[in-house]
């Protein structure tokens, strides 16, 4: 199947609690990170196609934030098509292209739109 989605905004503190904006309401950006990620899989099989429409997370933008952030979008059933976002960094995006892996059917993970 095919799927959309944008906005995740994995590890952004702020939105965590935010209830006006995002109707968020986590204790911290962890436990908002792991609701993502299950209901994701719940819905999301290994073998469909995701296009997230930006803003994937909120990292620190070196290495040590975007492992963090790589590792999240590794737990995401799914290859992932990105288009980048206002809160996307070029950088992150050549990390990820660097650090990408295959999945089972061959495919790379994160693919760039």
């Amino acid at each position: 199947m095919l799927f959309f989605t944008s906005d995740t905004h994995f590890f952004d503190e702020n939105l965590a609690h935010n209830m006006h904006f995002a109707h968020r309401n986590y204790v911290n950006a962890s436990e908002m990170n792991q609701d993502i990620i299950d209901h994701w899989n719940k819905v999301v099989s290994p073998h469909d196609v995701v296009y997230h429409l930006g803003d994937v997370g909120l990292v620190t933008s070196n290495r040590e934030g975007f492992t963090k952030l790589s590792a999240v979008l590794n737990k995401l059933n799914g290859q992932l098509n990105i288009i980048k976002g206002n809160h996307d960094t070029r950088d992150f995006f050549k990390f990820l292209e660097k650090n990408n892996y295959q999945l089972d059917n061959g495919k790379k993970k994160v693919c760039f739109t």
